[in-house]
């Protein structure tokens, strides 16, 4: 009889399965059942035990019994499952922090540097260690060790210079070099190499979607940042001693003109004046403009947030046409002064203040290039222009009422 014989076969069955690195009692008692039914099968069609056990067993491999072991174990394991499933908790959590952080980061909306922050803290001090910790747990052939803290602190340079770079703190594109470089030499090959020593198998795995939203935040956050810290106190750090020159120079004018006495004003003098009040009227509708695209008209450029916004000069001075309106009155403006100027040196130097009015491409302004530039490049420039219009009526005054 089939079970007769199968039966005087269980040590036997019990020690091949030990042999075969299957030691915990439940899952070996599984699958003893499991074989002596297969075998108990080819018994019921005319083969004899030998040929039958042989088959049965040539079908399972030594590293697929260890494999189900280990995952049986992992599944039993009731501290190793609650850390998987706040492992991927924290993932999740910090990812849609992440995102949330990134859109309000593009909208300008409050509290969007906190969210992102955190979102990457989550990920960078909760989800990356406890995801490497358990992956390589269940691995029932453990890969070298170097291969999780390579990736771990490759991840954990790649997002903490995404933060810096996110917050504008300095060291961020050293940070973010450091890390293509550790990806590139250090974790791709590893994982290359661990690529070829695994069997081929088509197993979901909820950490790679994780991966891919926190990516997708990564990129929209860098996809927005435009400029580095440094470049925009630069920027920054211009524009304010531009306005701080243009009211000296100013000053300067009102002092030279109270001086000489209304006697000396003469209509070419108010003239040039008007002339320069009008462009400086038209050049601060275009500074206002540009912070009113942050919604942060009226504040010191020095506190504005986001002032690497771009496409801000879009509705601040190119669709409406103020832009237009300005060069078309600087151009007039420009070939007035340079009638009144007659020093060869400040001749020069007018034609630089107002190099902007000229209408050729490399010298002059071009309002449609500024649609994709960062907000404080624009302000920046807009800010130059002012200045060079106040420095050139400065030049023109003098001259008309030193004559």
């Amino acid at each position: 009889m089939p079970a007769e014989v199968i039966d005087r076969q269980l040590f036997r069955i019990r020690k091949d399965l030990d042999r075969r690195g299957v030691t915990y009692d439940p899952l070996k008692d599984d699958l003893v059942d499991h074989i002596c039914c297969m075998v108990e099968e080819r018994l019921g069609e005319g083969y004899d035990f030998e040929s039958s056990y042989g088959e049965v067993m040539s079908g399972i491999e030594a590293q697929t019994l260890t494999e189900l072991q280990h995952d049986t174990l992992l599944l039993l394991d009731k501290k190793f499952q609650r850390m998987k499933r706040i492992t991927y908790l924290l993932g999740i959590t910090g990812a849609m922090l992440a995102i949330i952080g990134a859109l309000f980061k593009m909208m300008h909306w409050p509290y969007a540097s906190i969210l992102l922050t955190l979102g990457f803290l989550i990920v960078v001090l909760g989800f990356l260690p406890f995801y490497f910790i358990g992956s390589y747990r269940e691995q029932s052939e453990k890969p070298n060790i170097i291969f999780p803290i390579v990736g771990y602190l490759s991840l954990l340079i790649v997002f903490t210079g995404a933060v810096f770079k996110i917050m504008h703190w300095p060291g961020a594109n050293i940070m973010l070099r450091i890390s293509v470089i550790v990806l590139l030499v250090g974790f791709l090959p590893l994982y290359i190499v661990q690529i070829f020593k695994r069997s081929v198998k088509s197993k979901v795995n909820p950490a790679y979607f994780i991966m891919l939203l926190i990516g997708i935040a990564v990129v929209l956050v860098l996809s927005r940042v435009n400029l580095s810290k440094d470049a925009i106190d630069i920027y920054t750090g211009v524009a304010v001693e531009y306005s701080e020159y243009a009211e000296n120079v100013n000053d300067k004018i009102a002092e030279m003109t109270a001086t000489t006495g209304d006697s000396s004003v003469t209509p070419e003098v108010v003239k040039i004046m008007e002339m320069s009040d009008e462009l400086e009227q038209l050049t601060d509708r275009m500074l206002a403009g540009l912070l009113a695209s942050v919604d942060q008209e009226g504040k010191a450029i020095s506190n504005v947030s986001g002032r690497d916004y771009k496409k801000g000069s879009r509705n601040a001075y190119v669709d409406n046409g103020l832009a237009d309106e300005f060069l078309q009155k600087a151009r007039v403006y420009r070939d007035q002064i340079s009638g009144y100027v007659e020093d060869p040196v400040e001749k020069g130097e007018v034609a630089l203040d107002l190099q902007f009015a000229e209408e050729t491409y490399i010298k002059g302004w071009m309002p449609e290039d500024d649609v994709n530039e960062p907000l404080i490049k624009c302000y920046s420039r807009i800010a130059g222009f002012r200045y060079g219009i106040v420095h050139a009526e400065y030049l023109a005054v003098r001259q008309l009422l030193n004559e």
